[in-house]
Formats: C-alpha cells, sequence, structure tokens
C-alpha cells in the first residue's frame, strides 16, 4: 500500500535530483567557465552523490556570483557576508548595471 507521505517523497525526489543538477551546471559554466556539455556531464555524476550541505553552499556561491560579479575583488569576505545576510554586500551591483553606464 503507498501511503499518502511515501508518494509525496517519490515526487520530491526528482524534483531535488533537477535542482541540483541545474545548480550545479550553473556553478561549473558560470564559475568555473566550463563549457555546456561537459558541465551537463559532470552534473550528472555529481548530482546522486553530493551532501546537503555542500549543495547548499554550491548552489548559494552561484546565486552570489551572479549578483555580485564585482565580488571577485575581496571575494572571501563579500562572500562571507552574503552567506551570513543572504544577500550581496551594497558596493555589489547586479551584472550589467555598471557597464550599462
Amino acid at each position: 500500500m503507498v501511503t499518502s507521505s511515501l508518494l509525496a517523497k517519490a515526487i520530491k525526489l526528482p524534483r531535488n535530483v533537477i535542482r541540483r543538477h541545474k545548480a550545479l551546471t550553473r556553478f561549473f559554466t558560470q564559475a568555473l567557465g566550463i563549457d555546456q556539455e561537459t558541465a551537463e556531464e559532470d552534473a550528472c555524476r555529481i548530482e546522486h552523490v553530493i551532501s546537503s550541505l555542500s549543495m547548499e553552499r554550491l548552489a548559494k556561491f552561484v546565486e552570489f556570483i551572479e549578483a555580485c560579479p564585482l565580488g571577485r575583488a575581496n571575494f572571501p569576505a563579500r562572500y562571507k557576508y552574503y552567506l551570513e545576510h543572504g544577500q550581496p554586500p551594497q558596493d555589489c551591483s547586479k551584472r550589467g548595471a555598471k557597464e550599462s553606464k
């Protein structure tokens, strides 16, 4: 007999794998500059074995570099601020905002 909680878990599992795959692919392409095809292949391998903590931090890292392209200067302090506050430091700007001026 399939219970509703078992069904909910069965539905949630593929969503988590897809979310992990997307975050890993973005990390490989955006943070590491890996081509899309290689990034997809590597994400397929890693998404099933990476710990929840490592995955969470990796996803946060991708969000950070997307929101704060200037964060590469003094990166450790800015990234730490982002992890602690959930948003980039005030001296960061959205990608392209400074470039369009």
